[in-house]
């Protein structure tokens, strides 16, 4: 009877090492992934538009309240590799995401201010942006809250596609940014997780060149200068090779 209890213990034993390692070798993130993700973000886009001219005339446009607010739908994909060392974990990530995040065009509010000899006010009334794709690469710290959660933080630099337009005058352009976050993968069974993330992107200021009309030169036309920043937040799914 001692001796098939011993056996029995040791079964019990080698079912638990075998399960551990298992869980383990299977953590989420750990080796090769891919994902879909799907969410919401808003946006700022900041301008400044200052006019050149050769006299000492000088009209500056700039927005009265904080920028053009942006909100609206992002979706895409995501894909990297990463390493279990213990409860912690390393890794890298490439993802790219279209998005229909875009203005109101009804909700801003735009001032003039002039200076120079015969300087009179001339506001534009209208303006509109809209972000189209967005792509990046981060890199990832995280712990392992349980074999089946992570927890992770990023931070990394992205690229993105904005149309922009200024009164009649309309424009594509490009912008990079850093890009930081947060985010929770837990499994939902053998090899597929639930992410839930958010992320924030402070773009670096771009001017932008020619839009429509506004031409910049040395000493006449335009310097148009932006200033967007983003915050999104999305929800995944992702499989571990």
């Amino acid at each position: 009877m001692k001796k098939r209890n011993s056996w029995i213990a040791a079964l019990a034993a080698a079912a638990v090492l075998v399960a551990t390692q298992t869980a383990q070798a299977g953590s989420v993130g750990d080796g090769g992934y891919v994902g879909v993700q799907g969410g919401y973000g808003t946006a700022i886009v900041d301008a400044t538009v200052t006019e050149r001219e050769a006299t000492t005339n000088q009209d500056t446009f700039s927005f009265a309240d904080g920028g053009l607010g942006l909100d609206g739908a992002s979706y895409g994909a995501f894909m990297g590799f990463g390493f279990r060392m213990a409860s912690l974990y390393v890794g890298a990530e490439l993802d790219g995401n279209w998005s229909t995040i875009k203005i109101d065009p009804g909700s801003f509010t735009i001032a003039d201010t002039c200076s120079g000899d015969n300087c009179t006010a001339d506001p534009v009334t209208d303006a509109s942006a809209e972000l189209v794709w967005t792509g990046g690469v981060s890199g990832r710290l995280g712990y392992y809250a349980s074999p089946s959660t992570l927890i992770s933080l990023n931070g990394g630099l992205v690229g993105s596609q904005f149309d922009v337009s200024w009164d009649s005058f309309k424009e594509e352009y490009w912008d990079v940014g850093a890009r930081y976050g947060i985010g929770i993968d837990t499994a939902l069974f053998d090899g597929v997780a639930l992410r839930l993330a958010w992320n924030y992107i402070d773009y670096y200021d771009a001017s932008v060149f020619g839009i429509g009309g506004l031409q910049e030169t040395s000493d006449s036309g335009h310097d148009v200068e932006i200033q967007p920043s983003m915050s999104i937040a999305h929800v995944g799914l992702m499989y571990t090779f």
